[in-house]
């Protein structure tokens, strides 16, 4: 989950999910910033990756396979950082990108 992050972090979220081909131009103009601010939003938010990509695969050897036959393989790939769910938790394609609750303590 990302925290810290203002009213209009989680406006650039929802909307690049909505669009994710969305100009800086016109994502600027939807939320009411100049384009240089929104551009700062925005690789904030990224951090450190230029791609984020969900497969799922059988088990580790068939992402070994995957990894070593294909992602590895793609010009201009320096490192490659993975994760693995352990189970299912929701099957769906975009995540909330609503402000989170805060505790009320």
């Amino acid at each position: 989950m990302i925290t810290g992050q203002d009213d209009t972090d989680w406006e650039i979220l929802r909307l690049l999910q909505m669009d994710g081909r969305m100009t800086n131009s016109e994502l600027a103009e939807k939320i009411h910033r100049s384009e240089s601010a929104c551009h700062r939003r925005v690789r904030r938010l990224a951090g450190d990756a230029d791609y984020l990509l969900h497969v799922v695969a059988a088990d580790t050897a068939h992402f070994e396979r995957l990894y070593r036959s294909h992602l590895s393989r793609f010009p201009g790939v320096a490192r490659i950082r993975s994760s693995f769910a352990l189970r299912t938790v929701c099957k769906r394609t975009a995540y909330e990108a609503d402000r989170p609750i805060e505790s009320a303590s």
